[in-house]
């Protein structure tokens, strides 16, 4: 299981290298440990991740605040809303 660790004052969970379901799995975990308020930003290179991400957000109820395409990566920021 990958380390959610710091930057900035946002957990940054780093899935990178990990195929679905893995990276859908760790963010909810690192969320449910996240009090209402705070973000997530996930790390992933799988293609699908930010599409199975923002279905994660919708079913739990947190924001989805960006997707972000970084040197062949996708950085994806989440607020918790509960």
């Amino acid at each position: 299981m990958n380390d959610v660790s710091e930057s900035d004052g946002c957990k940054v969970l780093d899935a990178r290298e990990q195929w679905c379901p893995i990276p859908a799995t760790l963010t909810k975990q690192a969320l449910a440990t996240l009090k209402q308020g705070e973000r997530l930003m996930v790390l992933t290179t799988d293609p699908l991740a930010p599409v199975d991400l923002e279905v994660l957000c919708d079913r739990l109820g947190h924001l989805l605040v960006s997707h972000e395409s970084i040197e062949g990566y996708c950085a994806t920021t989440i607020e918790t809303k509960n």
